[in-house]
This record gives C-alpha cells, structure tokens and sequence, in this order.
C-alpha cells in the first residue's frame, strides 16, 4: 500500500545543513523522504532487514538514490 503523502522528484539532501535548508523552505521534504523510503521497503515487506540493509548501505557510503532504486 502507497502511503506517501508527497512524490519525491529527486535526491534528498545530503548533509545536515542541507537538510535543515531544505526542510526550512519546504514542508514536505521529510514526506518526501519517507516515500522514497516506503517504496524502497515495500517488496521487502517492511521488514527489520531491509530495513538493516538500508542503513548498512548508506553508512558503507552508497548514495541514498542508488539504495532506493
């Protein structure tokens, strides 16, 4: 089930202070967000490994719009 509330339209922010700057100027950027990461999810189930597995990559340093394809 699609529970997204706003369509991403590409990469999210990167860092911290970009984040913050993004969020500021647009209310939905975290919506944004979840949805890519919803999506990302929903063949896995939602389940604690993808989950895991999501984390783990974005931390080994792959971009979060590689991860969520």
């Amino acid at each position: 089930m699609d529970r997204c509330l706003a369509e991403p339209d590409g990469p999210p922010p990167v860092t911290l202070a970009e984040w913050l700057r993004a969020a500021g100027a647009d209310a939905d950027e975290y919506a944004r967000a979840a949805c890519a990461v919803n999506r990302w999810m929903a063949p896995y189930g939602s389940s604690r490994a993808a989950t895991s597995d999501l984390v783990a990559r974005l931390t080994a340093g792959e971009p979060f719009t590689a991860v969520v394809r």
